[in-house]
């Protein structure tokens, strides 16, 4: 779970209608113009929801302090060995430099972020 004063500091950063400069920024690495970025949730991670060509994905990302991008690499390595198995999942994005993790300075902190295709599943149900 992630420390409720960097939750805080989090939700400091998002508009009434659900608009981060934080998102936004982490977002830069997938896209050069963000579309329609709305805050989701905060719990262990951070979630916005975006278009981006009339399709949806969803922005998750982790303080450094909580999550290594180690960690999230090996769990889009394995959720990469569930899409080519045919499972069901919502499946991640590679950045605009063809990464899946992307790590980010920002004025609180280093964030790791990564990006997921919402409502797309893979061809094979399980």
């Amino acid at each position: 779970m992630m420390k409720l004063s960097l939750m805080k500091d989090i939700m400091e950063t998002i508009s009434e209608s659900g608009e981060s400069e934080l998102a936004n920024r982490l977002l830069t690495a997938w896209l050069t113009t963000p579309e329609a970025v709305k805050f989701f949730r905060a719990s262990a991670n951070v979630v916005f929801t975006f278009t981006k060509a009339h399709h949806s994905y969803v922005l998750r990302f982790n303080h450094e302090s909580e999550r290594s991008a180690e960690e999230i690499r090996a769990e889009m390595t394995y959720l990469q060995h569930l899409v080519s198995a045919g499972i069901y999942i919502a499946r991640p994005v590679r950045s605009i430099a063809g990464r899946y993790v992307e790590s980010m300075e920002t004025p609180l902190g280093i964030f790791h972020s990564v990006v997921f295709e919402k409502n797309c599943w893979s061809t094979t149900k399980y």
